[in-house]
């Protein structure tokens, strides 16, 4: 069972070693690994290049600056057609030695038609590997969650041919982000695979391109700082899902066709909103989440 890593790379010299050096030590050998690094100005390229040529099983790929989603979609669309699975990952993590192997034994439980997303819980880090914390456990996934939160990591997903082909079929000219767009994805057409055990070293610094936090507080100011700037991603929800349903909605099942309208029919007065919050049908895992996004559907900030 062939897995297919996937590295979109961008000025990622500083750790970049660190995260191939994991890959390289999992206890599960079968797997190649195609890298696109997007117009990377640092030595992102030479490392690369040292790492293909002592390992047979890389494939890269140097291009203009697309930016993280586009470049995963890329990497999507020239994957390994003869791999089984496919992992994402980034350039300034560390993978737990099992990561792997893990996730191909709950994919391989599951029958290979149906589309497949595997994802898991992290360890929170910082630049150095100490320990920070671990991201909140996974709650309520789902269509209907995956309208207004991504709770599947990119970094910590797997996935298999079924639904590579799927996203695949129809790509969008705009999403959130990709890891977000493929949790949409699954969600609707395919089985979710929560695993609860840490996969990775999730390494926060400042040149996070989505960082996250461990506690309380750093949560509060995080969120606080992006509704204040109007930078947080949920300013973003009903325009992802408008897209979700040019790309698929001819193609859902019915439960989640009416989800998704319904979703989208709020914004078209403040008593439809109101109507909305009240079936309590869109839900974050979090008091704090479920808050905010309270907060920006009663005043059509979606």
């Amino acid at each position: 069972m062939k897995v297919n890593v996937l590295l979109s790379t961008y000025n990622g010299e500083a750790y970049l070693a660190e995260q191939l050096d994991s890959l390289f030590h999992q206890d599960y050998a079968n797997f190649s690994l195609t890298v696109r690094d997007d117009g990377s100005t640092d030595r992102t390229w030479a490392i690369l290049s040292n790492y293909a040529q002592r390992h047979a099983q890389v494939q890269l790929f140097r291009g203009e600056n697309l930016g993280a989603s586009r470049s995963f979609f890329w990497l999507l669309s020239h994957a390994d057609s003869e791999a089984r699975y496919f992992a994402l990952c980034d350039q300034d993590d560390v993978w737990h030695r099992h990561k792997l192997s893990r996730a191909i034994a709950f994919l391989s439980q599951m029958p290979d038609e149906l589309p497949l997303l595997y994802f898991s819980r992290f360890e929170i880090v910082d630049a150095h590997l100490r320990h920070l914390g671990y991201s909140p456990r996974a709650k309520r996934i789902g269509f209907a969650n995956a309208l207004v939160q991504n709770q599947a990591t990119g970094c910590t997903m797997v996935f298999n041919q079924a639904l590579r082909q799927l996203i695949l079929s129809a790509l969008p000219e705009r999403t959130i982000m990709h890891d977000w767009w493929i949790y949409l994805v699954a969600s609707a057409f395919g089985k979710l695979l929560y695993d609860e055990t840490p996969t990775l070293l999730y390494r926060q610094h400042s040149a996070n391109t989505i960082g996250t936090s461990s506690t309380l507080l750093g949560k509060l100011h995080r969120h606080w700082k992006s509704l204040l700037n109007g930078q947080s991603r949920i300013f973003r929800l009903s325009q992802q899902a408008a897209e979700f349903e040019r790309c698929f909605g001819a193609r859902l099942a019915e439960r989640e066709r009416q989800i998704l309208r319904r979703f989208l029919a709020s914004k078209q007065n403040f008593y439809r909103r109101v109507g909305y919050l009240l079936t309590g049908e869109a839900r974050r895992h979090s008091w704090l989440d479920n808050a905010i996004l309270k907060t920006v559907i009663a005043l059509n900030r979606y």
